[in-house]
C-alpha cells in the first residue's frame, strides 16, 4: 500500500504491475516477518534493462510527476529517451517495533472481496481511530475482524450499500460470526486434522497388510518358536502382531 499512496494510484493497479513484473523475470516477491509484522519484500533482478516502446509519451508523462513524491528507494534514470532503465536501491527492512495501527502491516490479498467494495487504507485508518477510542486490542483483533467483514463483502453475502454496511459493522468492534463463518484457522485446522485422519488409516491399513504378509511368508518353525515365546497366555493374533511391531515391522 505504500507503492500506491506515494504515486497515488490504485492498489488493484500496483498489485497488476508487480504481478507482471514478476511473472516477466523482472522482479521477485517474497513474504518476510519481523517482529509482528508481515512485509512483502521485492527484489529487482540486477542487469535488467525496460526498453519502452513509446518512449516520447513516457517521457511526457513523466514530466507531470513530481520527483519529491516518489519513495527514496525507487530511481527512475531517464538519461536516454530509449533506453529507460527502471532499477531499485538496496535496502535494510527496519527492524525497529512497528505501529500495529499501520494499514502496511495488512496483507490486502487476504481480504479480496473487501478491496472489491472499495474499502482500503482510508477506511482502514478511520477503524483503527475507532477502535483505539473504545481500547480494543488491534494487535490481536482487528485480522479477525477483517475475515469476518469479507465474509460480508462477498457478492452473495453483500447488502445494500456494502461498505456502509461494512464500515459501520467494524467500527463497534468484533463483528459476530456470520451464519456458516468459518475462519481461515478453522479451515486450515479441519483441512490438518482430515489429512491427518487420512494418514493414520493408512499407516494403520499398512502394519495390517504388512503383518499379514510377514506371517503368511514365515515358515512353520519360526511360528512356533514366536508362538511358545507367549507365555502370558494373551490371545495369540495380539501376541503376533506385538511381536511383529517389535521386531520386524517397518512403518512408512
Amino acid at each position: 500500500m505504500h507503492i500506491a499512496r506515494e504515486l497515488e494510484i490504485g492498489y488493484s493497479t500496483v498489485r497488476r504491475i508487480i504481478d507482471t513484473f514478476a511473472g516477466e523475470g523482472i522482479l521477485r516477491t517474497e513474504k518476510v516477518r519481523i517482529g509482528r509484522r508481515n512485509f512483502v519484500q521485492f527484489t529487482v533482478l540486477k542487469n535488467i534493462t525496460y526498453f519502452c516502446p513509446d518512449p516520447f509519451s513516457l517521457a511526457k508523462k513523466a514530466k507531470k510527476i513530481d520527483p519529491n513524491r516518489l519513495s527514496p528507494f525507487c530511481k527512475i534514470n531517464k538519461s536516454s529517451i530509449r533506453n529507460l532503465s527502471i532499477y531499485c536501491a538496496e535496502t535494510a527492512l527496519d527492524a525497529k517495533q512497528p505501529n500495529p495501527s499501520e494499514d502496511d502491516d495488512i496483507d490486502w490479498d487476504l481480504y479480496p472481496h473487501l478491496t472489491e467494495i472499495g474499502f482500503g487504507p482510508t477506511q482502514l485508518r478511520q477503524i483503527v481511530k475507532h477502535w483505539q477510542k473504545l481500547e480494543l486490542d488491534i494487535n490481536a483483533g482487528l485480522p479477525h475482524a477483517l475475515e469476518r467483514a469479507d465474509w460480508w463483502a462477498k457478492p452473495e453475502h453483500r447488502k445494500e450499500n456494502a461498505l456502509g454496511y461494512v464500515f459501520a459493522m467494524l467500527k463497534n468492534g468484533m463483528p459476530s460470526p456470520p451464519p456458516g463463518f468459518k475462519s481461515r484457522q478453522e479451515i486450515i485446522a479441519e483441512a490438518l486434522h482430515e489429512q491427518a485422519e487420512k494418514i493414520r488409516k493408512l499407516k494403520e491399513q499398512h502394519f495390517e497388510d504388512s503383518f499379514t504378509v510377514w506371517w503368511h511368508e514365515l515358515p512353520p518353525d519360526e511360528k512356533q518358536k514366536i508362538d511358545a515365546q507367549n507365555r502370558t497366555g494373551a490371545w495369540k493374533e495380539e501376541f503376533r502382531k506385538h511381536y511383529f511391531r517389535e521386531h520386524a515391522y517397518q512403518e512408512l
